[in-house]
């Protein structure tokens, strides 16, 4: 979560505050005033304080590792320059080396921003007609029939409850809705024989009369097979595991 909901707060919430800076950073903060102000922007003191510090201190932990690592990546390359500079060169010496010591302030204060960041998962992108599904680049998502996904329409996601229990991936199945989930198990038979099991195992309900499951336990611990179709991306619900389907351009439909 941000630090910070940049933008949301009324313009009366306010509150002054006494701060003292470097000269260094004094004349830098001027000299962005100075651009603001050949914009047509005029900032006070607290004002360019508040619209450079507001956006970094809203970015969400995943956004902040991200810029963190991006601000890795520059450091490692300057480092890779300044040690590949002669020390008699002072000048670019000099300048390399406050460039890596800028970008390693940078990563560090991303990282510190970014410290309840969770890795973001790999995802991939398969072509479908008129269309394209994202899905979990992981061994624990297996794709049944990827030869047919150019041909097809539709991407089913077939998940096991208890699947973790009974070491049972996520599969990923592609036709033109005329599969029915009985013909998806037999192509799931055909390279995970394991999933047998999962048939087999299943556990029908058994209700009494007042709707009430007699071996609700029973249910709980066993196996059932889900069968969803991939879908485009929900704003408000959101998309189960990252999977999500983006419509191509318009023209470039086949």
């Amino acid at each position: 979560m941000a630090l910070l909901n940049f933008g949301t707060s009324r313009a009366a919430e306010r509150t002054k505050r006494s701060v003292d800076l470097s000269n260094d950073v004094d004349a830098a903060l001027d000299a962005y005033r100075g651009v603001q102000e050949r914009r047509g922007k005029p900032l006070s003191r607290g004002a360019a304080i508040e619209t450079i510090l507001g956006p970094i201190l809203s970015l969400s932990p995943a956004q902040a590792s991200q810029l963190g690592a991006a601000a890795e990546k520059e450091l490692k390359s300057t480092q890779a320059l300044l040690d590949a500079t002669q020390r008699e060169d002072a000048f670019s010496h000099h300048d390399l080396q406050r460039e890596a010591e800028v970008w390693k302030t940078v990563r560090d204060l991303f990282e510190t921003l970014a410290v309840d960041s969770t890795p973001r998962k790999p995802m991939r992108s398969i072509q479908m007609r008129g269309k394209r599904v994202i899905i979990p680049d992981s061994p624990d998502w297996v794709v049944i029939n990827e030869v047919n996904a150019a041909s097809s329409t539709r991407a089913t996601i077939i998940e096991v409850k208890n699947g973790a229990r009974f070491n049972v991936p996520y599969f990923v199945y592609f036709d033109n809705e005329e599969t029915s989930t009985r013909l998806m198990d037999k192509a799931i038979l055909a390279i995970f024989p394991d999933f047998e099991r999962v048939l087999k195992e299943q556990v029908e309900p058994v209700m009494d009369a007042n709707g009430v499951c007699l071996n609700l336990g029973e249910v709980q611990r066993a196996p059932a097979t889900g069968y969803f179709p991939a879908c485009e991306h929900d704003p408000i619900l959101g998309d189960p595991y990252g999977v999500h389907i983006i419509p191509d351009e318009k023209g470039k439909q086949d």
